[in-house]
This record gives structure tokens, C-alpha cells and sequence, in this order.
């Protein structure tokens, strides 16, 4: 998982309107905040692969400014942009001084980050087709993203990318402490809730909401208080099969309290092997553990523990795609 804030950036290039774009999005607070831009620059499109990556990048630093950030991590697929950052670009190496020049008097302390472009990295695929839609003049697609993912869950946000779907986040911080015992009462309800926070913001657009609940038997695990309760939750965990259950809220666009809503919920069986203490001990150490319901992550360490599972893995991450995609097939999204 990645440590906000973030950003992934990526370059294109139009070759009918020699237009190159660049095209990512920026995670802080919680909140994500697009970035997109084009340009017929002749000498930046002359080497579009640099700069559109180099453009996205500043766009990034400039929003992370805007935003009072301290610092900043970006993700970007082209080495050019690390180069450029140092000045060490030896084929306009007054443009890489420039550029370099930028990055140092900023004044947010940035780290970047080089994965494989076309890896099937979420953030970095995503980047990509943002870029590509820039560099084709398809901006407002992506300012009209016809989805609100009402969660700050990075996991979710991967899976709706898997899933191919344009969207924006905008949560809410709901009260979770409503007394109600029973798993999957409880992650409908939650995720009722969390979709009801924003959507009165977004008539025109459907909102998504989600929570994941641990369950074993009718024992709900949520997230731990500290180690010890961690270490506590994994040792129940230990050699037995629990289950997970992942609440979800559709509400489809209209106004006021007539619109459409749908909630649903998926249920994913999850068997762990015997864990020893020191295997669970060491777990904790990493840290890992202590965001996540049932103190375990599944798409981190935690899969070391899993034995098998039966039903949606996705489910289990946050968010059943699958069965959501259905949903979204009915009403022709």
C-alpha cells in the first residue's frame, strides 16, 4: 500500500495534433485530486515522453502546494522525470536545470518512486489512460466521472480502477459506534451511512459507499486498539475459518429522498493455518496490522496466513467488484 501523500503521473502523446498530455492523480487528506493538462509546445513534444511526465509531475507538486503539503511521494513510469529532477538530463540539460531548479526551491520534500510502466500496477494503468484522455483533449471526462466513491480506502480505490470505472472520492467521517451486533446488519448500515454523508453533494452522479466487517461466528473484529489487541485477534484467527462481510450502498442520481438507493452485501469465508506466537508477533512488528479489521490484510503479509478462502477475494480487500459490476449492468452504467 502506498503512504499518503502520493501521486501517480504519466505522460502521452497525440501524434495527429502533435499534442503531448500528461495526466494522474493526487492522494492527501484522504481526498483525491486529479491532474491533467496538454500541450503543442514544439520543443517539449519533441520529447513528449519526458515531458509529459516531467509536467505531470510539477502539476503534482503544485497541487501538493496549494494543499500546504510537507511532502510528497511520486509514482512515475519514465526515468526521465528522476533525472530531470537532479539535472542530470543530457539532452536538454537547460530544461533539466530548469526543472531541477523547480523541484529544489518548491519547498516540499519529494521522493520519487519508478515502477514499470504497463505493470499492471492500478495507480500506474490509471495514470496512464488520464494522460492519454489529456493528450486527446478528453479533460472533461474525467471532471464528469459519473461515480462518487464515498471512502477513503485506498483498497477501494484500486478495485473501482481494476474494474476500469472513472470516478472521484469524497467521504465523510461517520459515527460507527451505532449498537448493532449483527455483521451484516452492520456493514449495510455502515455503508448506508457513509454513501448518505455526500450524496446530497452529487445529485447528478452515483454514489458508492462500503464496509468491510471481520466476523467469527458472531464475534465482530474491528480494527485493533493496540498490539496486544492485535496479538489477541490473530491468535482467535489461528487455525479456524471466519468470515467477511462487505456492506455496500448505491445510490443512483435524482434529488432528495426520493432516489434510488440499493444496498447489498457480499460474505467471503477466509481459513487461516495454526499461527505461533512468534509468527504473529512479528507480523504485528511490521505494523501492518493495526488499520485493518480483524488485524490482518489480505492483499499485504496477511495472505501468509490464509490457507484458502471461498467466495470474492476482492470482497475480502474491501469491496466485491463483481457483484457491484452487476449493478452497474442493470442500470446500463
Amino acid at each position: 500500500m502506498y503512504t499518503e501523500p502520493y501521486a501517480f503521473t504519466d505522460g502521452s502523446f497525440d501524434k495527429n495534433t502533435n499534442t503531448f498530455g500528461y495526466g494522474g492523480f493526487l492522494i492527501a487528506n484522504g481526498k483525491e485530486y486529479i491532474i491533467q493538462g496538454s500541450s503543442k509546445d514544439p520543443e517539449l513534444a519533441a520529447s513528449w515522453n519526458v515531458a509529459g511526465e516531467t509536467c505531470g509531475a510539477m502539476a503534482a507538486i503544485e497541487k501538493a502546494k496549494e494543499l500546504g503539503l510537507k511532502e510528497l511521494t511520486i509514482y512515475y513510469d519514465y526515468m526521465g522525470v528522476e533525472k530531470w529532477a537532479t539535472g542530470e538530463w543530457k539532452t536538454n540539460k537547460e530544461v533539466s536545470r530548469r526543472y531541477r531548479d523547480y523541484v529544489l526551491g518548491c519547498g516540499i520534500k519529494l521522493s520519487f518512486v519508478h515502477v514499470k510502466g504497463h505493470s499492471g500496477i492500478p495507480g500506474n494503468e490509471r495514470a496512464d489512460k488520464l494522460a492519454r484522455e489529456a493528450a486527446l483533449g478528453l479533460e472533461k471526462k474525467v471532471s464528469d466521472a459519473p461515480i462518487v466513491l464515498a471512502s477513503n480506502s485506498p483498497r477501494r480505490r484500486e478495485i473501482l480502477t481494476q474494474g476500469g470505472y472513472e470516478y472521484i472520492v469524497d467521504a465523510k467521517e461517520v459515527d460507527e459506534n451505532i449498537g448493532i451486533s449483527d455483521p451484516v446488519a452492520l456493514a449495510e448500515e455502515l455503508s448506508l451511512r457513509k454513501a448518505m454523508a455526500v450524496a446530497d453533494s452529487y445529485p447528478d452522479r452515483t454514489v458508492i459507499g462500503a464496509d468491510t466487517v471481520v466476523a467469527l461466528e458472531s464475534e465482530i473484529l474491528g480494527k485493533p486498539k493496540d498490539k496486544e489487541d492485535a496479538f489477541h485477534m490473530l491468535k482467535k484467527l489461528s487455525g479456524v475459518t471466519h468470515s467477511v462481510v462487505t456492506g455496500v450502498t448505491v445510490i443512483y442520481p435524482g434529488e432528495g429522498e426520493n432516489r434510488e438507493k440499493k444496498t447489498f452485501h457480499e460474505v467471503t469465508g477466509v481459513s487461516f493455518y495454526e499461527l505461533s506466537d512468534d509468527e504473529i508477533k512479528s507480523y504485528i512488528a511490521t505494523g501492518e496490522p493495526m488499520d485493518k479489521a480483524g488485524a490482518y490484510g489480505i492483499q499485504g503479509r496477511g495472505a501468509l496466513f490464509v490457507e484458502r478462502i471461498s467466495g470474492d477475494y476482492l470482497n475480502v480487500v474491501g469491496l466485491p467488484l463483481a457483484r457491484l459490476a452487476r449493478y452497474f449492468l442493470e442500470t446500463e452504467m
